[in-house]
């Protein structure tokens, strides 16, 4: 069983095991400079809390996106 968890903990992204901070930075970069896009759910910074459920509870207690 060990074995099979190691093969597919491998085949999880990278991205996914990064620490909130480093999510944190690249959300903030991602956040458009030309327009407000908090209320479209296309853009970041709403896009990103579609991704997964960490990513969302990293996205919206992060309150410089907002």
């Amino acid at each position: 069983l060990r074995t099979d968890i190691d093969v597919y903990r491998a085949l999880i992204p990278p991205i996914r095991r990064a620490p909130d901070d480093v999510l944190r930075e690249i959300f903030l970069s991602r956040l458009p400079t030309a327009h407000n896009a908090l209320i479209d759910p296309d853009e970041a910074p709403l896009l990103q809390g579609h991704i997964c459920r960490h990513w969302r509870s990293t996205a919206y207690s992060t309150p410089k996106i907002w």
